[in-house]
């Protein structure tokens, strides 16, 4: 049962279902996230994976939690290899923004921070080797110092 199965029976009945961990299971929604056929609903299957997860934890100083993107299945006519797709857990250099440290972005010394800063539900462009991948219900994510950032992206499927 996928996390998104979970939570529509949550609201629907308001009862919790205990069940087993199944380690495949980041597998499974790293295959769902691929059906996705946009980045928006990407964005939209995440969040609702998260709702109820999200606040049960706070990023401490000035890290910024992301969930991976992950490439889509389909591009135009041609399916993409699930080895592909796994591929970009690793080496995704793209992520949403679920939390900002309460530091984040806020720089107070001699080298202020200018320009744009990022916020919940934006694409944030990042080096895939300068944050640290961890699995968050069934979802990959990863943290990254905020200086790490290297971009607001509008649409992540085309950074590769």
């Amino acid at each position: 049962m996928t996390a998104a199965t979970r939570l529509k029976e949550y609201r629907e009945t308001g009862e919790k279902k205990a069940e087993p961990v199944n380690k495949g299971s980041l597998s499974a929604n790293l295959l769902e996230l691929a059906q996705c056929e946009n980045p928006e609903s990407q964005k939209k299957m995440i969040f609702a994976m998260l709702a109820d997860a999200i606040g049960q934890m706070d990023f401490l100083g000035s890290r910024v939690f992301v969930a991976t993107y992950i490439t889509p299945q389909k591009k135009g006519s041609i399916w993409m290899p699930e080895k592909k797709i796994d591929a970009s857990r690793f080496e995704g250099k793209c992520g949403l923004v679920l939390m900002l440290g309460p530091s984040a972005f806020k720089y107070d010394g001699a080298w202020p921070y200018e320009g744009p800063k990022p916020k919940v539900g934006d694409w944030i462009q990042y080096r895939a080797s300068d944050a640290r991948e961890f699995g968050f219900c069934d979802v990959y994510c990863r943290e990254i110092e905020d200086h790490l950032v290297k971009a607001i992206v509008k649409d992540p499927s085309k950074i590769w």
